[in-house]
């Protein structure tokens, strides 16, 4: 029947999986994307762009690799453990191939129908519920504990009868049928006909999980992360929770639903798999010293990378994902981060460019000169340099070059040396000032509208030098 359906599922056009082919082919291919080069099964003329190209040749090669593997799944009732150690890949893989591409075969093993529905709508596990083979196993031994004419049985009696393990039936019933087994105490209780043996867990196990248990309950540790804390076994501690601890459990997988859920995954909480969202350990050594200088120094994101031996790109991906708030601050923007941000267009003052400008402002600070000459000196743009300081200097930036004068008034230091010579000669001497401009080369309006804003005291002083010629000149004609 097995291999009926194979050849049904064969003449089937699904576009997604590639026909399975003689298993004595694969043995012959080494290097299937190589070989796929080579017979190049996706000319150039079909009008493939390069990515869908590549990602044609990369799933046909995965098709020829499991190949013969998908042969011996669909033809024989070999475990899939056995079908992957014989072709040479790995279980996981193999199972993983083959509910993607080959899901109706899967089904089809597990004895589940599918009715005109889409493969992929249909669960073969349910969380929470018993596998379909393990019910259609166990069924008519679990039918048997529930009835009263095999009740002077015990669960191993009646397993043997129906021919399956004590053990794996008993497990069954614990953990998916919870009823049964407290059900035929009580009604051999009754009969008097029980054989006083100590049932569910006894006080040792429950001494050794408790502090397990207790972690369970009130933190987000996944069983295995609990079981190293508490030296116990992962298996054991599991099957612990899921005999016993059935509330617990359910609590959980509804707080893993309720994290699916949510629109996007935050550090530190649940997320819908049962883990906290987090970086692995590995992951958290290997950008160390990367976070490290990314924090404490102003170094640019290519030279930390260089430094610590790690890709600019997945140094940035990494703190993108996990340390946003870092990448933030150096950006300068305050606040934690809410939302997808274009952080090229909202970043303010950056670290970086703020540490390269440093020396430059302070000693600007320090000695006041003109911002080419400074720009000139640390070897920086002078329009950057300018555009930077306006920007987020702009007290700095409004008064370089100004000197105050003895009015205290700010003025240009630049027009003030322009300027000092004409002055001194306008505010002590009767000479014009457009004669004083013509001579000293300056311009007259220029000239006069800097006196009248900044030094009316010279022009007092020239007006007085005027009135006081006047009288002389008056004593004199008489």
């Amino acid at each position: 029947m097995a291999i009926q359906y194979h050849q049904e599922m064969k003449d089937k056009d699904y576009p997604t999986k590639k026909p399975v082919r003689n298993p004595q082919q694969s043995n012959e291919q080494a290097n299937p994307m190589g070989q796929l080069e080579k017979e190049n099964p996706f000319p150039d003329p079909i009008g493939l762009t390069p990515r869908q190209r590549s990602a044609l040749l990369r799933r046909h090669a995965l098709h020829q690799k499991y190949d013969k593997a998908v042969a011996l799944y669909a033809e024989t009732d070999m475990p899939l453990k056995t079908i992957a150690t014989e072709c040479h890949v790995s279980a996981g893989g193999l199972g993983s191939y083959l509910r993607r591409y080959w899901r109706e075969l899967v089904l089809h093993r597990h004895h589940i129908p599918l009715e005109g529905e889409d493969p992929h709508a249909i669960k073969i596990m349910s969380e929470g519920k018993p596998n379909v083979m393990s019910l259609a196993r166990y069924k008519k031994a679990i039918d048997a504990c529930l009835s009263l004419e095999d009740i002077e049985l015990n669960v191993s009696q009646i397993a043997r009868k129906h021919g399956v393990e004590g053990t794996g039936l008993a497990n069954f019933m614990r953990i998916h049928e919870p009823e049964v087994i407290p059900w035929r105490e009580k009604v051999r209780h009754w009969l008097g006909i029980n054989d006083n043996t100590h049932r569910g867990a006894t006080p040792a196990c429950t001494k050794q999980y408790a502090e397990a248990v207790e972690l369970y309950k009130k933190t987000d540790m996944t069983i295995p992360e609990i079981a190293r804390a508490c030296h116990v076994s992962p298996s054991g501690f599991k099957q612990h929770l899921r005999f016993y601890y059935k509330n617990i459990l359910e609590q959980k997988r509804k707080k893993r639903s309720e994290a699916q859920a949510r629109p996007e995954k935050k550090r530190g909480e649940l997320s819908g798999n049962g883990r906290v969202y987090k970086p692995s350990p590995r992951t958290v050594d290997k950008y160390t010293e990367a976070l490290s200088l990314y924090k404490d120094t102003a170094l640019t994101l290519k030279e930390i990378a260089e430094r610590t031996h790690v890709t600019a790109e997945g140094l940035r991906s990494y703190l993108h994902k996990w340390h946003i708030d870092l990448v933030r601050e150096r950006a300068g923007l305050s606040g934690k981060a809410e939302g997808d941000i274009d952080l090229r267009k909202s970043k303010k003052r950056m670290k970086t460019v703020a540490t390269k400008y440093e020396k430059a402002i302070e000693s600007l600070r320090k000695h006041p000169r003109p911002i080419a000459h400074i720009a000139k000196e640390f070897g920086l743009h002078p329009e950057t340099f300018r555009e930077y300081l306006h920007k987020h200097e702009p007290k700095l930036a409004n008064r370089q070059g100004m000197v105050q004068t003895s009015e205290e008034k700010r003025v240009s230091r630049q027009s003030k040396e322009k300027y000092a010579e004409a002055i001194r000669l306008y505010g002590t001497t009767t000479e014009t000032l457009k004669d004083i401009a013509t001579r000293l080369g300056l311009t007259y309006n220029s000239i006069g509208g800097y006196i009248r804003r900044n030094h009316p005291e010279v022009i007092n002083a020239h007006s007085t030098l005027l009135m006081e010629k006047d009288e002389k000149s008056d004593i004199t004609s008489k």
